[in-house]
């Protein structure tokens, strides 16, 4: 999934990628878990501290909450966290620019329209999807 969607067309942030693979992986498994920053880091490929400032802005976004003891569990259910608002809350602003003329200069740019319709049809698409579908997905 990394890879489909980290390219320059869609171009969602590694943090964003991380934020809704840890996320969905809180709704997969329903009850508080014990999440380790260290291990995390290397599941994400972020760095712990990275790790800690990405669940602290979910957790100021609603959409996580810590039990205690180093356990998270999500604070709605996964039919009511949408992908963008994951995305949203780790600083997604779902604005790329053309990977060709990068938005400067070429008046006639080939794929310019291109790259901000596919930047329209991914925003509306996290919009609709939650956690709920892509754990029914797995």
């Amino acid at each position: 999934m990394d890879a489909l969607i980290g390219n320059s067309l869609v171009g969602l942030s590694r943090r964003t990628v991380a934020a809704i693979n840890l996320t969905a992986e809180l709704a997969a498994r329903g009850a508080p878990t014990p999440l380790d920053h260290a291990d995390l880091g290397r599941t994400t490929g972020l760095a712990p501290h990275e790790v800690q400032d990405l669940l602290q802005q979910l957790t100021d976004a609603g959409i996580v909450l810590s039990t205690g003891d180093a356990r998270l569990t999500l604070a709605k259910d996964p039919t009511e966290v949408s992908l963008h608002e994951i995305a949203t809350a780790v600083g997604e602003s779902f604005q790329r620019r053309c990977p060709v003329c990068e938005d400067e200069g070429w008046e006639e740019c080939p794929l310019r329209e291109v790259a901000r319709q596919i930047q329209q049809v991914v925003r509306a698409l996290f919009a609709k999807k939650t956690l709920d579908d892509l754990t029914d997905a797995t």
